[in-house]
């Protein structure tokens, strides 16, 4: 839902041609989310939001708005957003120190109305990645029991992962008891790829959860399931009610299991958190030599599932190379606006002051992201300086934005 949100969203304002109408957000997302270090920080995230937004504001779009008499950059040349960041002489020690590369430039122009060049907003790549199974498949090992008997455990993986819309999961399930002889025995294994649009590595443990069910005998059970997020573990305790209903993350898996669950009896099925990638050692009892034996199986057979989701490595690599440029040529278009100019707040800025109404409290909120500023705007915080509290009113003269959305 998220993502066709987006893509409504983008259609409905894109004013850009022969692109595909949904752009490629994640270098973005990945950069904002990125922990504060020296060099990117919180101005950085905010500036990288205004440029998104297209809240860049040079000489010549001012001057074209009817702000400027004069849109000429320092440099004598028209001040446009794609001068500052291409040509002007002003910001070529920038080019240089954030390794703006020939390639790029030469890139630019090979396709110059692409908006990544001054908005950071890369066309979507993934043209021609298969998509995973629609249907649900499952593999058992024919030289053990077609059913679950022991404890039960399970676990999801992934491959493909530097992307949502290449991620490809699958699960795994084993399940191992004590023989009469006290020693550690595997009865069943079984493994298969995560069918559906939807890939997450919570939701294939969430699968292999209900696999573990639907096969165990209608006897007493005890389960001991491998969630390294936490996330199912975490999910079994909350009550039905919340996990089933549609505002439930995966509420479909969720009601399967419950259907089940309740059958076998809800009190006879406990479910536990086990670490994961634990050796065996000489001083652990047999308990727990049989967790983490089972525990490395259940690991083992997930990454067996994803191995059988139809795949192109050729162009999943062309796209890690891709968002490594991406990421980097999207450091740089952000910096040049804070660093690159000789006035400290010739960078940045904004539009009019109907963009902003003020608060009864003296603040001002932005009518687009609605968000309230950190400081009155008879005081805007400078671009330097930007508030770590998400919001701030940058200005230039009489002219100020949203250091948020860039309005």
């Amino acid at each position: 839902m998220r993502y066709d949100v987006e893509r409504v969203l983008w259609e409905g304002t894109s004013q850009y041609q022969g692109i595909q109408p949904l752009p490629w957000l994640e270098p973005i997302v990945d950069l904002l989310k990125t922990k504060d270090k020296p060099g990117w920080g919180p101005p950085e995230k905010g500036m990288l939001r205004t440029v998104a937004a297209q809240g860049i504001w040079p000489g010549a779009r001012l001057e074209e708005a009817g702000y400027l008499t004069e849109g000429l950059c320092l440099c004598g040349q028209p001040d446009t957003l794609s001068h500052r960041l291409y040509t002007c002489d002003i910001t070529r020690a920038y080019r240089l120190q954030y390794q703006c590369t020939q390639q790029l430039i030469d890139a630019r122009a090979e396709q110059p109305s692409l908006p990544c060049w001054t908005n950071a907003l890369a066309p979507f790549p993934f043209d021609g990645m298969p998509d995973p199974l629609n249907f649900q498949q499952a593999f058992w090992n024919q030289d053990l029991d077609p059913f679950f008997e022991g404890i039960g455990f399970g676990d999801g993986s992934g491959l493909q992962g530097a992307s949502v819309h290449s991620l490809k999961t699958g699960w795994g399930v084993a399940s191992y008891r004590f023989d009469c002889q006290g020693r550690i025995a595997c009865t069943a294994e079984a493994w298969g790829p995560l069918g559906g649009k939807l890939q997450e590595v919570n939701r294939a443990e969430m699968y292999a959860f209900y696999f573990d069910l639907s096969n165990a005998p209608s006897y007493d059970q005890y389960y001991r399931f491998d969630s390294n997020s936490g996330f199912l573990v975490d999910g079994w305790h909350k009550p039905k009610c919340l996990l089933c209903s549609g505002w439930s993350i995966h509420s479909d898996l969720w009601k399967l299991i419950f259907g089940i669950a309740e059958d076998l009896g809800l009190d006879n099925i406990q479910l536990f958190k086990a670490k994961a990638h634990k050796s065996i050692k000489s001083s652990l009892d047999m308990f727990d030599r049989l967790k983490i034996l089972g525990n490395a199986k259940a690991v083992e057979l997930a990454k067996r599932g994803a191995a059988l989701q139809p795949k192109n490595l050729t162009l999943y690599n062309s796209v890690l190379q891709l968002k490594l440029l991406a990421v980097q040529h999207t450091k740089y278009i952000v910096r040049v606006p804070i660093e690159g100019r000789a006035a400290p707040d010739a960078g940045a800025l904004a539009v009019s002051r109907h963009f902003f109404r003020r608060q009864r409290d003296g603040h001002y909120r932005c009518v687009h992201c609605l968000v309230n500023s950190a400081k009155p705007k008879s005081a805007p915080v400078c671009v330097r300086s930007v508030s770590k509290r998400g919001h701030t009113v940058w200005t230039l003269g009489s002219l100020h934005c949203c250091g948020r959305c860039g309005a």
